[in-house]
């Protein structure tokens, strides 16, 4: 029975997720988010606590960007990865990146305009970057490393073609685009959790008295102000970031010009109580939820679905782990894999 321990690290917050699968029944095994100020130490304490001393261990990258490129889907193989290295060449090139220092994968989609055209997209970091990120793992079984934006899509059984965005409010924010069921476009917000949290720790001298506060902290929408019983002293902190996230999200939308029927929201920010419903007031024409993941019973009463739903990026990438999403994106594996 294959799993998988996934971590996502950013700064002083580790969240972790052990997911086991058999056949088609995906199991969680162990969950939890810790604040930190040594991520090695803290790593090694929770693959003590989740017995996973064999198992493998799939992580996020931290500030990897992307770019994109067209080119023409009649190639043969070998002339399209020829031409696909060729064209991120000349794009280093033209941004004064050294092609030599950076580490990149790609996807092939499809080009919406141009049937004729295929489009890449590709993700890259700094090798510096990333050797600094896997280092917190030299002693673990680390098997794949990948773009959250990318491992997030694992979270959702998109098999219907549907368009969607998922907004992953970690430290900061990302949107994934989902065209006909398929990763389309990654738009980085840089609003985000970090900005929420650094606001309320200015006031509480602690990131998880912050979190806690976000955790307990309920927005109410302008159907339910009336029911407001009692005034939230931290809203200040949390309310100019969400409107910015929530702006940015709309200006992306408008931008690609594409019908969305879903709007996800996961990551750190999905713990404020009501953003979904926050989100629903402003955007009439999509249905906006709380990412689940696919394989969860929301119905269980004795599932802890919030227990979940704040620790879906570590979900995600354990699903990446046991063999869902794309596995071209793996950093950890070489670019010809």
């Amino acid at each position: 029975m294959p799993s998988c321990l996934g971590i996502y690290v950013e700064r002083n917050i580790v969240k972790y997720a052990k997911v086991s699968k058999e056949r088609e029944n995906v199991k969680i095994e162990a969950t939890g988010v810790e604040f930190c100020e040594n991520v090695e130490e803290t790593v090694k304490k929770i693959i003590n606590e989740t017995f996973s001393f064999k198992t493998p261990i799939s992580i996020n990258l931290s500030g990897e960007k992307y770019t994109y490129s067209d080119v023409f889907s009649l190639l043969s193989k070998k002339d399209l990865e020829k031409t696909v290295d060729t064209e991120f060449e000349i794009y280093c090139n033209e941004n004064g990146q050294n092609k030599n220092a950076v580490e990149y994968r790609k996807l092939i989609i499809d080009n919406l305009e141009n049937k004729e055209k295929k489009t890449v997209l590709y993700s890259y970091i700094d090798k510096a970057g990333l050797v600094a990120k896997t280092h917190q793992f030299e002693k673990s079984n680390l098997s794949a490393a990948v773009p959250l934006p990318i491992a997030i899509a694992n979270l959702e059984d998109f098999a219907q073609k549907k368009n969607s965005l998922i907004v992953n409010i970690e430290r900061n924010t990302t949107v994934t685009t989902i065209i006909n069921g398929e990763i389309h476009k990654i738009d980085v917000i840089e609003k985000g959790m970090q900005d929420i949290l650094e606001n309320i720790v200015l006031k509480e001298n602690s990131y998880e008295k912050a979190y806690e506060i976000c955790k307990n902290s309920t927005i109410y929408t302008l159907e339910g102000k009336d029911l407001q019983t009692e005034e939230n002293e931290h809203m200040e902190e949390i309310m100019p970031t969400l409107y910015s996230i929530m702006q940015n999200v709309k200006d992306t939308m408008a931008l690609d010009g594409i019908e969305i029927e879903n709007v996800y929201i996961t990551g750190m920010g999905a713990v404020i109580n009501n953003i979904d419903l926050y989100f629903q007031e402003n955007f009439a024409n999509q249905k906006c939820t709380i990412m689940i993941p696919y394989f969860v019973d929301a119905s269980n009463i004795k599932i802890n679905i919030k227990e979940y739903i704040e620790v879906n990026s570590a979900i995600a990438l354990a699903l990446q782990g046991i063999g869902q999403g794309k596995k071209e994106m793996n950093f950890i594996k070489s670019r010809t894999s």
